[in-house]
């Protein structure tokens, strides 16, 4: 004889299942921790102001060709 099963109970765990499926594609998604959002965006900054140095320095140099 098979084992009787609450319908009730299989659709819980079955949406246990999915929750848990959702929360940990989140968690990938948003899970990059706050302090590592700051380091990146103060990199990216650095990165910029260092670009925009050297595009003015190139400017420059290309006005004293002239």
């Amino acid at each position: 004889m098979s084992n009787v099963i609450s319908i009730k109970q299989f659709k819980k765990e079955k949406a246990r299942k999915e929750k848990e499926k959702n929360a940990q594609n989140n968690r990938i998604l948003f899970g990059t921790p706050k302090s590592l959002k700051d380091t990146a965006k103060k990199q990216n900054l650095l990165d910029q102001k260092r670009l925009e140095k050297l595009k003015l320095d190139q400017e420059k140099l290309d006005k004293g060709d002239e």
